[in-house]
């Protein structure tokens, strides 16, 4: 795991590249939030670690310009602003976990292990096959230019059916759909389509 901390606390910053050291996973830390863009925009990293107040720019901030130009590498935050408005309004801009300082090595380990796992989330890109569309970021799926109504769940494993029909060119109905006791009339119909769209 390459991971980007974004910590202006030195000896934080370097208890944390030494952790994850431990574990045979590498980490560059930047000690202010220009840098930490800089490093952001410019590398590849599994997670970002970042602190919210941050000099030359704070992590909001950071935040805001990662998701506007559609990087989604996982971010967990580290502060220690604690309120429910601050984990709120933190995790409403994007990020994918929230750590209070102070906080154990073990659960810091633990929740990055996590966000790196889930891995960045699927935004901007338009799954096609056939007359058939799914757009990851909206959640709306089209047949024909007609609107299918899904909820959330229904996307996200009419999504996975996409992935992995996608991959040869054809769709295959996932080795859970026989044994699913609850599957909406819409999932079933996407999928249908799909099948016939191939």
């Amino acid at each position: 795991m390459h991971v980007l901390i974004v910590e202006d606390k030195k000896s934080l910053a370097l208890m944390l590249q030494k952790g994850l050291q431990e574990t045979n996973d590498s980490a560059v830390i930047a000690f202010d939030g220009l840098t930490g863009l800089m490093h952001a925009e410019s590398e590849q990293f599994d997670a970002i670690v970042l602190d919210l107040m941050l000099p030359g720019m704070d992590g909001f901030e950071i935040v805001r310009r990662l998701r506007t130009s559609k990087n989604r590498v996982p971010v967990l935050v580290l502060t220690a602003r604690d309120t429910v408005h601050d984990i709120v309004s933190t995790l409403d801009l994007g990020v994918d976990d929230y750590l209070t300082k102070p906080f154990a090595m073990a659960e810091f380990r633990a929740r990055l292990r996590a966000v790196v796992r889930r891995g960045p989330a699927i935004q901007g890109v338009r799954l096609e096959v056939a007359d058939l569309v799914l757009d990851p970021a909206s959640g709306e799926v089209t047949r024909g230019g007609t609107l299918i109504a899904l909820t959330r769940t229904d996307t996200r494993l009419t999504a996975t059916s996409f992935f992995v029909g996608s991959s040869r060119m054809i769709a295959i109905i996932p080795s859970w759909f026989p044994r699913l006791m609850i599957l909406s009339s819409a999932v079933l119909t996407v999928l249908l389509h799909i099948t016939e769209g191939c």
